[in-house]
């Protein structure tokens, strides 16, 4: 048999391979330089939030069924918030981003903000530090962020500003998703 650390590494390994080409994928089945489209950014969303949504209810259902019923009872609404940012409202602005001309690296480059909205967030409504070293991260980022989006004038018909914009709500989405869930589950299985 395998040793433990084996198969965690072969395990990250896969991760890491699935991930790192998870953008380039996207662009290509948003449609890229060199191929057609086969989606558009909202099929998109939903040929990926649907399958996700389905199986992680079902595992919900399956291994913590009176917890998860207690939890869509008495939060429903904050269930409801936190799907839609979890994956639609990432997906809508990296897929609409992608679609309209953000190439994959850059698109990459614009979801490791999530830490640094988790930063912000986390300060404003939970309470958190910023530590000056924080700060000075996220004046070097967000410097990266303004670099990147005057980098072109226009991509088609939008402001290639617009797009970086747009695209950088996607790490917005998921903080905020992750700021909304951590209190309730602290609670729950």
């Amino acid at each position: 048999a395998a040793r433990p650390s084996v198969l965690v590494a072969f395990w990250a390994l896969a991760l890491f391979l699935v991930w790192s080409t998870s953008f380039l994928a996207i662009g290509y089945l948003l449609g890229g330089e060199q191929s057609a489209a086969r989606f558009d950014w909202l099929s998109l969303t939903v040929a990926r939030f649907v399958p996700v949504g389905l199986l992680c209810l079902g595992i919900c259902l399956a291994a913590w069924p009176r917890e998860t019923l207690h939890l869509a009872r008495t939060r429903w609404r904050r269930l409801l918030v936190c799907g839609f940012f979890t994956v639609p409202g990432y997906s809508f602005a990296l897929y609409w981003g992608q679609q309209h001309g953000i190439p994959a690296p850059i698109a990459s480059l614009e979801t490791a903000l999530a830490p640094l909205f988790l930063m912000v967030l986390g300060a404003r409504l939970l309470g958190e530090p910023v530590t000056p070293r924080r700060a000075a991260g996220f004046a070097v980022a967000f410097l990266g962020v303004v670099v990147i989006a005057s980098a072109k004038g226009r991509v088609g018909d939008e402001p290639y500003a617009l797009l970086v914009l747009v695209t950088a709500c996607a790490p917005l989405a998921w903080s905020l998703y992750t700021v909304l869930v951590k209190g309730p589950s602290r609670r729950a299985p």
